[in-house]
């Protein structure tokens, strides 16, 4: 596969033949600490439910999150490759999973890490206890304790993957034909589940391809080619939860509209936020202190512990009117003309936002287009036609 402008997809960087001694442990949310995980010697794979819910349809009810069935699928096929899974209470649908998924996979360990949905002090102080708790998890299973050097190392690796996807995310803003909407999310998925390590030296070589490419390509016109009085392609903001759906970003590739912004579990939400803990100042208004400057375990635990409070927060927190700030802010800063607000079909959280977004977005004029989707179940031409629809309006 290759995207506009003849650049090949990111899976043709990725090296064949690498092994990783290291052992799995799998994570659905990311409100998980993948840093934890690599500290106590794990390798982090996030379970995307990429297997049709088949057996797992015996063990939930009819209306039950597609996602979360695809999940345990994923489990009941292939959990013997994973060492342990870090659950989260992001929803009542993964608090059920956690019940169900333990008792009948016995042999597979689970922790449940549980994040307050408040962002202040003491939720910060909660949620860093409960985040050793979760080493401790960790370590009862690999059989040694977690170290200061393992913990800074493994946040440099993080915060590496972040800045890089960051970087990413900025070139496909910019310059969104040359990477692709498949491509690009199709990366996103991919540094969720390869070895952090490689992952960042294949996506440290591929931008560096990509931007060589570009610089051939950098008078690329805004607006389409033709007369003066040619459309401008629309700039959207794509809203939802965690979609990894290869035909859905397909139908984005085949039309004329520009993703200038993205808030999905799967996007923004999973790498925003970079917390450096050597000159991190407290957010509640008054510096950490610390002698001679020392870092320890308790600070970069609660650095962690604020850096995912604090990113772009899901529609599971408490404060919904933080999440339409940011949402504004993001339409302010990127031009936004549409939002398109893509949902898990039984999701709750998002399902239960989007009234109070549509009513907010209605007053600034700016058009909104829901979508509902069956995880693993996509309707392609049904969607593409709504989506053609709507930005033919905008």
């Amino acid at each position: 596969m290759v995207t506009e402008n003849n650049v090949p997809a990111f899976s043709q960087f990725i090296k064949n033949g690498k092994i990783s001694a290291l052992p799995k442990a799998g994570w659905l949310c990311t409100y998980t600490p993948e840093e934890i995980i690599i500290a106590n010697g794990f390798w982090p794979v996030r379970i995307t439910g990429r297997q049709k819910a088949k057996k797992a349809e015996g063990y939930f009810p009819i209306n039950f999150c597609p996602f979360i069935k695809s999940s345990m699928e994923d489990l009941l096929a292939s959990g013997d490759e994973l060492s342990a899974v870090i659950v989260t209470n992001s929803c009542d649908g993964m608090r059920r999973f956690y019940d169900i998924a333990s008792k009948y996979i016995p042999d597979l360990p689970f922790f449940m890490l549980d994040v307050p949905r408040n962002q202040n002090e003491f939720a910060v102080r909660y949620f860093a206890n409960n985040i050793l708790k979760m080493s401790a998890f960790l370590e009862t299973i690999s059989g040694r304790k977690m170290l200061l050097p393992d913990l800074t190392s493994a946040q440099e690796i993080c915060n590496e993957k972040r800045l890089l996807l960051k970087k990413l995310s900025n070139f496909f803003r910019n310059d969104q034909k040359v990477i692709g909407a498949r491509n690009y999310f199709n990366i996103l998925i991919t540094s969720m589940t390869e070895e952090p390590g490689c992952f960042n030296t294949d996506l440290r070589s591929y931008l560096e391809y990509i931007e060589s490419q570009s610089r051939h390509n950098q008078e690329t016109p805004a607006i389409e080619s033709g007369d003066a009085g040619s459309r401008q392609i629309p700039e959207i903001m794509i809203l939802g939860n965690f979609i990894d759906e290869e035909r859905l970003w397909e139908i984005f590739d085949e039309l004329d509209c520009k993703i200038s912004a993205d808030d999905l579990c799967s996007s923004s939400r999973y790498f925003e936020n970079i917390i450096q803990s050597g000159n991190f100042s407290n957010i509640f208004g008054r510096k950490q202190e610390l002698p001679n400057g020392e870092i320890s375990i308790d600070r970069l635990l609660r650095d962690i512990a604020i850096r995912q409070l604090f990113k772009p927060q899901c529609m599971r927190m408490a404060n919904l009117n933080n999440k339409i700030e940011e949402i504004n802010k993001n339409i302010v800063k990127n031009k936004i003309k549409g939002i398109i607000y893509i949902s898990q079909k039984f999701c709750d959280n998002t399902l239960l936002f989007y009234p109070l977004l549509r009513e907010k977005l209605n007053d600034k004029n700016i058009p909104s287009l829901f979508i509902e989707i069956e995880h693993n179940n996509l309707s392609v031409g049904q969607i593409k036609t709504r989506i053609q629809a709507f930005l033919e309006i905008i």
